[in-house]
């Protein structure tokens, strides 16, 4: 009975161990190739058919002919997917909560002036003043709070701001688009004064305009 010697035996299975290492290179390789004819039957099906409605008989068959057109149409649903992808990462950054939209409601009834009869007291700052708030308050969570409180000193409580807006209540991560709208005005000649939390604070101090004061080490003092 013939048999190798142990020199021989670890030849053939140093051959078998690259054979091997060979048929995992290829099985990978294939794969690959796979996934990315799965991937393109997906784009066709989900992105090309919804999106320029064509017949896949015919148009797409003619279309995919050319070298040039694949790499286009790859190109092109690429940046479809981006595009999709982007614009759902801003939806989720933008789209606030049901919470934080109750803290920013503020209701159609504070957004009717009282007559100069109704208001406890009509010598204030901002007694017949046109006044937006914007932000974040530790004062007043609920911008609404803080809007019927102005409003029963004879505040005119309004939503966006204009040329005719007198005061604006600025809180923590106001908008930087009424930021911009501030200065635009105010580089117009319109006289719109910011108020941030701690100045409104101290101004119904001195008026004696009752409110809960929070802690004082959790301002932030914007310049």
């Amino acid at each position: 009975m013939n048999t190798k010697s142990p020199s021989g035996w670890w030849r053939i299975v140093a051959l078998l161990h690259q054979a091997g290492g060979l048929f995992c290179c290829v099985a990978q390789e294939l794969l690959r190739h796979v996934n990315l004819f799965l991937y393109l039957c997906w784009v066709i099906k989900y992105t090309l058919m919804e999106i320029n409605n064509l017949i896949i008989d015919e148009d797409l068959i003619g279309y995919l002919s050319s070298k040039e057109n694949i790499n286009t149409f790859i190109n092109f649903c690429i940046r479809e997917r981006q595009s999709v992808e982007i614009k759902m990462s801003m939806k989720r950054v933008r789209t606030p909560s049901i919470a934080e939209l109750e803290k920013r409601h503020i209701a159609s009834d504070t957004l009717k002036p009282l007559s100069v009869d109704e208001v406890d007291n009509p010598n204030t700052p901002f007694c017949g003043k046109k006044i937006v708030i914007t932000g974040q308050f530790d004062a007043f969570p609920k911008r609404d709070v803080l809007g019927k409180l102005l409003r029963l000193y004879g505040a005119d409580i309004n939503t966006a701001i204009s040329k005719h807006t007198n005061i604006v209540i600025m809180g923590n991560a106001a908008g930087p688009k009424k930021k911009e709208k501030i200065k635009d005005l105010q580089g117009q000649g319109f006289p719109i004064e910011v108020f941030n939390e701690f100045q409104l604070l101290k101004t119904f101090d001195e008026y004696n305009i009752p409110y809960e004061k929070p802690n004082e080490d959790d301002f932030v003092i914007l310049e």
